[in-house]
């Protein structure tokens, strides 16, 4: 299991390295010849509001928050890194508590913890 473990933190690497192509040398990126209004964060950020504006309001019921990650691909990336950590986190307790739904309810607690002090922290700081 540690190797499954490894192989989920080498994951959790490459999705973060592809968050911050996109966001910092997509034009120098594989990502340049993808579709630039889901993978380019110059654009990719208005697929959360209705017809691309924030005062329209979100695009659908999530599209801000829990469901961002269907919007945009450097969301979409951050999505699979938090999937790859809270996985390698839920292999890790089931070798310490030994049983399938307690460490998957550590695990879901810790990711709902992680999520909501992230929400609590960004809408305090726009």
């Amino acid at each position: 299991m540690i190797g499954v473990v490894l192989i989920l933190f080498v994951f959790y690497g490459i999705f973060e390295g592809a968050m911050d192509v996109l966001q910092f040398k997509i034009d120098e990126s594989i990502f340049k010849k993808c579709n630039q209004q889901f993978w380019n964060p110059k654009f990719s950020w208005m697929n959360k509001w209705k017809d691309g504006c924030p005062k329209f309001g979100p695009k659908f019921p999530g599209s801000t928050t829990v469901f961002v990650f269907l919007t945009d691909g450097w969301h979409l990336m951050k999505w699979f890194r938090n999937r790859a950590l809270d996985i390698a986190l839920f292999i890790i307790l089931t070798r310490i508590f030994e049983g399938f739904w307690l460490s998957f309810i550590i695990t879901a607690l810790i990711a709902i913890i992680r999520s909501t002090a992230f929400e609590i922290f960004y809408s305090k700081n726009k």
